[in-house]
Parts: structure tokens; C-alpha cells; sequence
């Protein structure tokens, strides 16, 4: 995967591909620990990689991943997404507007076929590329909350009403994904990503969110503000109770917890 994003760039950008490393992933830290001086936590001072703790989740491991890089453009990546031609970075950068407009708050919306953007018909953004200066302003990547699934909603419909996408839908990047085939990839990460708990957090969790209006990371629906009961009054109730909310969620990854540990 990684040989393929920088074999196709034009070299003319910086690039930076982090590794995100689950907790559970034992052999890969195996291999890794020696070369971090026996230290686990050490990865963390790694450029190329990103330690992930409990629970393990895909959108856990973007936002590490996240969290150590520094270039002006973040790019959410998954070993089974590539590009489509040569220079992708380029054409990212001109779908932007140009190198000026990288420091402003935005989001571009790629096509996906099959997956996202017109090929799906509701511009979904299957593959999040965004400004650092748009990670700022919402003080997140993905939604941090999500284990795997409706995660890309959210961003799309962030995106939309903050008035931040950018239609760049015919810049097409590919998403290899083998969910149509029941015998292959089907490990823990991958069932973690797209099993039943994933799903039950991402479809709870977006209900409430857009009750909510898609607030930035400093609201959680664990924990509404006070002031939002007007809210609850003039809107009604969300459809999913926050406080079933945070139960679905604690009792999920303990369930978690005992499979997969």
C-alpha cells in the first residue's frame, strides 16, 4: 500500500505515511519492541508510527496516526485504498485550489466508485482528505468516537453544513474492499471495523449528533451541555437517549474487552 501512494506521486510534495499499530496486534510489536529499546511507549516518539491503545479501532488508529504527522493535507488511508493515476498529490493540491488555500479550513469530496462521492449518489466521503487548518478548527480528524462504521457519514454532513467541502468528485481514488467476499481479510481487525459493535456505536452515535447538530470534539454525547435542554425542549428528544448512549457504549467494549483480550 505504501509503496503504491509514493510510487504514484510526483515527487515534488513532502510526503509522510504513518503506521498505526494496535495494542492487540502482538506479532507486529514482537517484531517492532527490539528496535524500540524493549519500550512499547516508545513508539510514540516513532515518525513512522503510531501507537494505538484499547479499544483498537480503525478510527483510533487514524487519529494516532493523525497526531504524529505535519503536513497540511490528511489524508485517511487503509491498506486496501490507492490511487487511480500518477501525481495524485498534485491533483489533491489543485482540487484544493493550490497551494493558498491549505490553510483554510476545507474539505475535498473525491470520487470512490462504487464507494462513494457520485458513484454512490450521495456524495459520501469514503475517503476523508482534509486541511490541517479543518482537523483545527473541529479539534479532530474522525469523530473520535466511532469504532469504524458511520464515521464517514459524519464527516460528509460535517463538512456540508460548516460549509467546508470542496467538489472534486472526478479526481477518483480506488477502495479495494473485500466486505463482498466472506472468506477473505475476515480477522479481528476487520471484524472489529465492520462487525455488529461497530455498527451499533456508529448508527446510536450519528443519531445524536445530528440531533445535535454535528457540535466540535469539545461536546460529547456523553456529556450534553447543561444549556442544550432548551435544545431538547424546541427540537424534542433525540430519537436515541444519550443516556443509553453512554450504556451502549461502556457495555460494547467490555464485550470488547473479553473477545478480543
Amino acid at each position: 500500500c505504501r509503496e503504491k501512494w509514493h510510487d504514484l506521486a510526483s515527487g515534488e510534495v513532502p510526503i509522510e505515511h504513518i503506521f498505526g499499530i494496535g495494542a492487540d496486534e502482538y506479532e507486529m510489536y514482537l517484531d517492532l519492541a527490539p528496535r524500540a529499546n524493549g519500550s512499547l511507549s516508545s513508539y510514540r516518539n516513532w515518525e513512522n508510527f503510531a501507537f494505538i491503545g484499547l479499544p483498537t479501532t480503525s478510527v483510533g488508529g487514524w487519529n494516532r496516526a493523525y497526531e504524529h504527522s505535519r503536513g497540511k493535507i490528511v489524508i485517511q488511508l487503509s491498506d486496501d485504498m490507492e490511487p487511480s493515476a500518477s501525481d495524485w498529490d498534485l491533483a489533491v493540491i489543485n482540487g484544493f485550489g493550490g497551494i493558498d488555500n491549505l490553510d483554510k479550513p476545507l474539505v475535498l469530496g473525491v470520487g470512490v466508485p462504487n464507494f462513494g462521492g457520485p458513484y454512490q449518489g450521495d456524495g459520501l466521503l469514503t475517503l476523508a482528505i482534509c486541511t490541517r487548518a479543518y482537523t483545527a478548527q473541529r479539534g479532530y480528524f474522525i469523530y473520535p468516537e466511532y469504532f469504524g462504521l458511520w464515521e464517514d457519514n459524519d464527516m460528509t454532513q460535517t463538512a456540508t453544513i460548516n460549509d467546508c467541502l470542496i467538489d472534486a468528485y472526478d479526481l477518483i481514488f480506488y477502495h479495494q474492499w473485500h466486505g463482498g467476499d466472506r472468506d477473505s481479510q475476515r480477522d479481528v481487525t476487520y471484524i472489529r471495523q465492520n462487525g455488529r459493535a461497530s455498527n451499533q456505536i456508529g448508527s446510536a452515535l450519528i443519531t445524536l449528533r445530528k440531533w445535535a447538530g454535528y457540535p466540535d470534539i469539545t461536546i460529547s454525547p456523553r456529556r450534553w451541555p447543561p444549556a442544550w435542554n432548551a435544545r431538547s425542549e424546541r427540537l424534542g428528544p433525540p430519537c436515541f437517549p444519550v443516556e443509553g448512549y453512554a450504556w451502549l457504549r461502556e457495555r460494547i467494549i467490555r464485550e470488547m474487552d473479553e473477545i478480543y483480550h
